[in-house]
């Protein structure tokens, strides 16, 4: 079920919630590989990448795929093919500074974050946007449409690929699944 979507233009971002999200924990666990953080826009949090060819993260990502394009039936787009696909654990503090995944201008594709922890928000604190994602999109005349999506378990953000984005810092730790996909249109 769709929860949020908002078009600006060519841009958009769609926000949903996805219920078998706990399957993806087990990425966090067997995974092990060179922290790739480095030269990414991640501060004090592990990037990794997602081997391929991992058989049972294929069965994940299938699941969720096939979940993923029911979610999009309204916009007509299909045939979803994974670019790449990478965790990333958050350290007390960690953040994402603003950058947008699109590559290829040519190509159609988004991005999809999903939660695996409920970040507490408080707006009675100095970092009343603990942990959260949020978007920009602008008009053609330069107003810029923010958007804030907290962290929350099974919380799936899917940005079109030219949205540039970011996370908050977080008072605690925070577990995502990122994925960059490549799409087709009906």
């Amino acid at each position: 079920m769709i929860q949020n979507y908002k078009e600006v233009g060519n841009q958009w971002v769609l926000h949903s919630h996805y219920p078998q999200y706990k399957e993806f924990e087990v990425l966090f666990d067997k995974i092990i590989a060179d922290d790739e953080s480095e030269g990414t826009t991640t501060v004090d949090g592990e990037q990794i990448y997602i081997p391929k060819d991992n058989v049972e993260y294929q069965l994940i990502q299938k699941r969720f795929f096939d979940w993923l394009e029911k979610q999009f039936e309204f916009k007509n787009i299909y045939d979803f093919k994974c670019i790449e696909s990478w965790i990333i654990f958050y350290q007390k503090g960690g953040y994402q500074g603003l950058h947008v995944h699109q590559g290829d201008m040519n190509k159609n594709t988004f991005s999809a974050v999903i939660h695996l922890d409920t970040i507490p928000v408080s707006h009675n604190t100095k970092n009343k946007f603990n942990g959260m994602l949020w978007s920009i999109m602008p008009e053609p005349d330069g107003y810029q449409h923010p958007d804030h999506f907290p962290s929350v378990e099974g919380g799936v953000v899917c940005l079109d690929g030219r949205v540039w984005h970011g996370v908050y810092p977080t008072d605690t730790i925070r577990r995502t699944v990122v994925y960059d996909i490549e799409y087709k249109r009906k």
